[in-house]
């Protein structure tokens, strides 16, 4: 695995998921704005067009995180320091399923000069990591996890 200061945090799902809620908020502050210069029953047409842009937005809003964000919880990129290698790009995403202790991570690698994907999941029982008072026994789980970025990044060497 990369050190940690050597990772930059992605921002780009989060910050297009802040620019659909914006333009969804922009719609109904509209809204609220025209209908106090002109009352109800000359702002109908506006009010109705705002509150449908809402409506559409808000499912677009939906669609997004259920199929673009999905379980993501973090993107980082990694720069090469001298600048002659392209940057690697890191997902990292988990789920729990409901009533099961079973807690999944997967970590995805993606080659920044060929491109080239490598998904590596580990799925482990929560109580490996936490401990009788409920407290994370951080240096298993680096251990587990350092493990897993490397077998993701393993593939890489042999292309």
């Amino acid at each position: 695995m990369v050190n940690e200061e050597e990772c930059v945090e992605e921002f780009t799902v989060v910050d297009r998921r802040l620019v659909l809620c914006t333009v969804a908020c922009g719609f109904s502050a509209f809204a609220l704005v025209y209908d106090y210069l002109f009352p109800f029953p000359r702002s109908e047409v506006v009010l109705a067009m705002c509150a449908i842009s809402y409506f559409i937005l808000m499912g677009v809003l939906s669609l997004y995180s259920i199929f673009c964000e999905g379980s993501i919880f973090m993107l980082a990129r990694t720069t090469d320091t001298t600048g002659k290698k392209p940057d690697e790009l890191w997902t990292l995403s988990s789920s729990l399923l409901r009533f099961s202790h079973h807690y999944t991570i997967t970590v995805t690698y993606s080659n920044g000069g060929s491109k080239a994907k490598n998904s590596c999941k580990m799925e482990k029982s929560v109580t490996e990591w936490f401990d009788e008072d409920g407290g994370l026994v951080f240096d298993k789980f680096k251990t587990d996890f350092s493990n897993l970025c490397c077998d993701a990044k393993s593939f890489d060497k042999t292309q």
